[in-house]
This record gives structure tokens, sequence and C-alpha cells, in this order.
């Protein structure tokens, strides 16, 4: 089991993450193609046997409130397989985003 960071448009990258999110969501090759994907949209992986088992993206964003604008995240794409749900996989995920 490894851990993968990807924030480019990577075309094998987005086949495995595209398979588990049609896999538990629905296919999201439109997002791709309509070349969404940035240096603000960052995903995080847990791949086995080549395969992406788990994932969370992280979207770096701006909210305005009262005519001000401030940071922000928002996150998406948060997905599992079935047969690797309550296993534990967060606190790998948790290691990867404090560095």
């Amino acid at each position: 089991m490894q851990l993968a960071f990807n924030n480019r448009n990577d075309i094998d990258y987005q086949n495995k993450l595209n398979k588990l999110l049609k896999d538990v969501f629905f296919d999201f090759q439109f997002w791709y193609d309509l070349n969404l994907w940035d240096e603000r949209y960052e995903s995080y992986s847990i791949i086995e046997n080549d395969e992406i088992i788990s994932n969370i993206c992280v979207y770096k964003t701006e909210i305005l409130f009262e005519g001000r604008k401030y940071p922000a995240l928002s996150f998406g794409a948060v997905a599992t397989r079935q047969n690797y749900r309550g296993r534990g996989l967060s606190p790998a995920f948790q290691k990867r985003c404090q560095g």
C-alpha cells in the first residue's frame, strides 16, 4: 500500500482515479475533458496493486464574505472502495497531509 499525491494533468493517474470514482459515484471523465484540474486541485490517494482504493481531493479557493475574500479549502472526490471501508485508512491521509 502506498500514498500518492497529484495536482497536475497526469493521464494515467486520472484514469486510475476515474475508475474508483465511477465505481463509487459516476464517471468524472467530463471534468478532465474540460481541463478543470489545475494547480489548485490536489488529489491524495491510497494505492494498492496499482489501483486507487481510497481518495480525497482538496481544492484551494477563496470565499467572499461581507465583501472580503478569504482563503478556503473545499474537499471533494472522497471515495473508498467498498471492500476497503472500515479499515482505518483515514490516518494514512492525515499523516500525508501533515507532511
